[in-house]
């Protein structure tokens, strides 16, 4: 259908309806053979990189989003776990967050939300099929948007900003549990860095998962800021900056001079290498991992900026070059890595 999303699709297939399917699984055959091939070659490359890295002592974290698209395939097929029209498949509600005392601006995804009691009523079996395929591909799931597991924000479907949404309540440690019982132990860091950190930590603490800690997000106010390196708990994520932050070099040029001074004074320093000293910062924290994203031992500013969240296009396109990686900055690394006992 020249890529329109399923919900433009006729409707006999927009309703899954078994003659509908059966016709068109025959139909496209060949072309999803060829699909699937590409996957098959794909997914064995993938698991010959993984099993080297491990014998090297690598582990691999990989990301899960905690929503997914409204054209994606699992919308299509489980549509009674969202908040779905049955019949036509549009939105009942959409995702996003409230405008809060960091943002004043209004941010709908659009993504569909998960009708959280029905899929209870079959035990999370998505959220654990979901689960257990990315532990498949990855050592450690890091679960982007943790806080929607206690509480979501529902956009109503024509709202003009986020600020006309309300909390609706999550399945808490219910869908973990379910998860565990049957994967096991599940190696995950939580991304905690939503709106509602005061309906967090109970779920933090109630499945033992590691939090997510930022250095970047720690000088906007007192001493108490969670995100200062001496305020975190041993059990955390603590990175300089995260996909959805801009480099540490271009933070700082671009950060007020408030903040600026503030950051320097706490370094001790007169700004050289802020990216180099704000590593170190982290990798000797308490924090149990420490992770550095590639362009700050590469000293690069905005330009390599991975994502800007609410900003669509153009995102995600930064990739490093070979000659990048120098034996100079391996070696600046592995200093690094020693004299924090990382």
């Amino acid at each position: 259908f020249r890529g329109l999303p399923w919900y433009k699709w006729p409707p006999e297939l927009v309703a899954r309806e078994d003659g509908a399917l059966k016709r068109w699984r025959g139909t496209l055959s060949e072309a999803v053979a060829k699909v699937a091939f590409g996957q098959f070659l794909f997914f064995g490359q993938w698991e010959r990189l993984r099993k080297y890295a491990n014998l090297k002592g690598i582990k691999i974290v990989g990301d899960i989003p905690i929503f997914v698209n409204h054209d994606s395939a699992d919308a299509w097929a489980y549509r009674d776990y969202f908040f779905l029209d049955k019949k036509d498949g549009s939105r009942l509600a959409l995702s996003g967050v409230p405008p809060d005392q960091f943002s004043s601006a209004s941010q709908i995804w659009g993504n569909p939300l998960y009708d959280w009691e029905a899929q209870a009523r079959d035990n999370f079996s998505w959220w654990t099929r979901r689960l257990g395929a990315m532990l498949d591909l990855v050592d450690v799931i890091r679960v982007d948007h943790f806080t929607g597991f206690r509480a979501c924000w529902h956009v109503p479907l024509h709202a003009k900003t986020s600020a006309e949404g309300k909390w609706v309540d999550g399945p808490g440690k219910r869908l973990f549990d379910a998860a565990a019982s049957e994967l096991g132990e599940l190696p995950i860091i939580a991304e905690d860095l939503g709106p509602i950190p005061h309906l967090v930590d109970p779920l933090l603490l109630e499945t033992g998962f590691p939090c997510t800690r930022v250095v970047h997000y720690a000088f906007a106010s007192d001493e108490k800021n969670p995100h200062l390196p001496e305020n975190y708990p041993a059990n955390c994520a603590a990175y300089t900056g995260t996909h959805d932050n801009d480099t540490s070099i271009g933070w700082f040029r671009n950060a007020p001079p408030w903040k600026r001074e503030k950051l320097l004074r706490y370094l001790q320093s007169d700004g050289a290498e802020i990216n180099w000293k704000l590593m170190r910062v982290v990798s000797a924290s308490v924090a149990d991992l420490a992770i550095l994203p590639l362009q700050d031992p590469l000293a690069l500013g905005s330009e390599a900026r991975m994502n800007q969240p609410g900003v669509s296009g153009r995102q995600w396109s930064w990739r490093y070059g070979k000659g990048m990686l120098t034996a100079k900055i391996a070696k600046r690394l592995a200093d690094l890595t020693a004299d924090t006992g990382r």
